[in-house]
């Protein structure tokens, strides 16, 4: 018998523990129309808290409930040449084609066999066209009687400018102006927030309705993993469901995989689940956070992030911002900047005392490894050129912070954001790098 867990990135679990708030919003915008703050939403959250699960959901619940769902990963194209625009269109025509003759009948202004056949040459066409589709849908979605259409856009941050602006003409024209049914749902990384929808092509999801997907809570987590276990007949104590929810620390991909590996290690149903069990699953979910989540994350990180973590690990508790600004030594609002971005990726979470924590033992490791692997850097090149001995192991980590680039991190809450140039640099800070690789200020965003 296979075990009752989902470890994988958009599959169902068993049960959506802790999301019920979030369905039940959905529902009510969907039910209430482009009246609804939410019939208008951008779901953020970081890399495995379960966002594309509970969009998936939505897209059944919507179905059942009369709708049409065109939903499109932005991260997967099924061929290269294919955007986000022409997968959307696909899926129109792929109505349009389902609509009933009488339907088709009612659908005035608009000449669907000619878009069944067209071919688009330029981006402003399509530009024209990925509106008219998804009018001609939602009008024929009403004419058979049908709820209305929902949109959804995984993986949003993937999105280009162009892409963004078109989508978001075709929202506000046909829903925001002319009040139809069209309803979207697009998912994103946190750090969208503070950097993509600044952008001018995103200015109008920047005014869409915004929901943070967060971890779940401790309670959550153990009913997340002790339903599906006890419901296939192996029994977990108090204090082993506690141990293996409280090493998840509520990142829904984590709980899943700790469920699935408890299961393999206390021999399926046969049960009941150990001690040593729980150890075993626990190591063997950190290895899968590891691969599957932290390794993307890390690759998007830049010097000053992984500084700002390294500057964590000499703390077991965590570490307060006080602690951390010390050791880099760096003012307040350079802290408190990267923060917030390492909280948006997902990597740290604040404790009830309000000091900064790593996510995972996963987490942890990694800033560990590559922190030695800085040290052995450093005292390889000094070997090299000065013939000097390397210091001790009690300067490691002063030495591997000395030795990542230093960066000003001035605060620029207009443009929130802090300042990219070294440190000690002259004349104004500057909050990103042009096309040719020398630094440009960032605008203020509009009042």
């Amino acid at each position: 018998m296979d075990h009752p867990f989902t470890p994988g990135f958009g599959k169902r679990p068993p049960a959506l523990v802790g999301r019920e708030e979030l369905l039940a919003s959905a529902a009510a915008a969907l039910a209430a129309g482009p009246g609804h703050d939410s019939f208008l939403r951008l779901m953020t959250g970081s890399r495995g808290v379960g966002k594309t699960t509970l969009v998936n959901e939505i897209e059944l619940e919507a179905q059942a409930a009369g709708w049409r769902v065109i939903s499109v990963d932005a991260n997967v194209r099924p061929r290269p040449e294919d955007s986000v625009l022409a997968m959307i269109e696909e899926e129109c025509l792929h109505h349009l084609g389902d609509v009933s003759p009488e339907a088709r009948r009612r659908i005035t202004g608009f000449n669907l066999g000619q878009i069944l056949g067209v071919s688009w040459e330029n981006s402003d066409e399509r530009k024209r066209s990925l509106r008219r589709m998804l009018e001609a849908l939602v009008d024929a979605s009403d004419a058979e009687g049908g709820a209305g259409v929902l949109v959804t856009v995984d993986e949003f941050h993937n999105l280009t400018d162009e892409q963004a602006s078109s989508l978001s003409s075709s929202l506000q024209r046909i829903t925001e102006r002319r009040q139809k049914r069209l309803a979207f749902i697009g998912t994103g990384l946190a750090q969208m927030k503070h950097g993509l929808l600044n952008r001018p092509g995103f200015t109008f999801f920047r005014r869409c309705d915004h929901c943070d997907v967060a971890h779940l809570g401790l309670d959550d987590a153990m009913a997340a993993i002790a339903g599906p276990l006890e419901g296939a007949g192996v029994e977990i104590g108090p204090p082993e469901l506690c141990r293996a929810a409280a090493a998840t620390r509520g990142l829904p991909y984590a709980v899943q995989s700790v469920g699935a590996h408890l299961w393999r290690a206390a021999g399926g149903p046969p049960g009941p689940v150990a001690s040593d069990h729980v150890a075993a699953a626990v190591e063997l979910m950190e290895a899968d956070v590891a691969e599957k989540v932290v390794t993307p994350i890390w690759a998007r990180l830049s010097a000053a992030d992984k500084r700002f973590l390294f500057a964590m690990l000499p703390d077991t508790d965590g570490s307060s911002l006080v602690s951390i600004a010390q050791r880099l030594d760096r003012p307040a609002a350079h802290v408190h900047t990267y923060k917030g971005r390492l909280l948006d990726e997902g990597v740290v979470t604040e404790t009830p005392l309000g000091d900064l924590a790593f996510t995972s033992v996963a987490v942890r490791y990694r800033a560990d490894q590559e922190l030695a692997l800085e040290a052995m850097s450093v005292q390889e090149s000094q070997r090299l050129s000065r013939r000097v001995p390397p210091p001790d192991e009690a300067g490691r980590l002063q030495q591997a912070l000395r030795a990542a680039p230093a960066v000003c991190g001035a605060a620029m809450p207009r443009a929130r954001a802090a300042c990219v140039l070294a440190a000690g640099h002259k004349g104004p800070h500057r909050s990103k790098r042009s096309r040719r690789g020398s630094m440009t200020p960032t605008p203020a965003p509009a009042d």
